[in-house]
């Protein structure tokens, strides 16, 4: 009985309510409308930048993600390679 008539209501209509932009709405898991301007600006932007991520030289990302990045791959790989080596010497393959 108490409920607010807006409950149910169109997002829009809950925005003149509760004042929050279809953007916080969608980050609170909240109704939203996706044809908002903001929105549909984030993800043209969001699609630009996966589109130059898919499409960049694996050497470059290593100079992108930092040397942190590099320092595991190295690390992963120097331990393939010594279970590689353990195991064929072991004779257990």
């Amino acid at each position: 009985m108490g409920d607010s008539p807006l409950k149910n209501a169109h997002p829009s209509a809950q925005q003149a309510h509760d004042g929050r932009s279809m953007r916080e709405r969608l980050l609170a898991g909240d109704l939203y409308i996706a044809d908002d301007p903001q929105l549909a600006a984030e993800s043209r932007h969001a699609a630009k930048l996966t589109q130059q991520f898919n499409t960049s030289d694996p050497s470059d990302l290593y100079w992108l993600l930092g040397s942190s990045v590099r320092e595991n791959h190295c690390k992963s790989e120097r331990a393939y390679l010594l279970w590689l080596q353990k195991t064929y010497s072991s004779g257990t393959m």
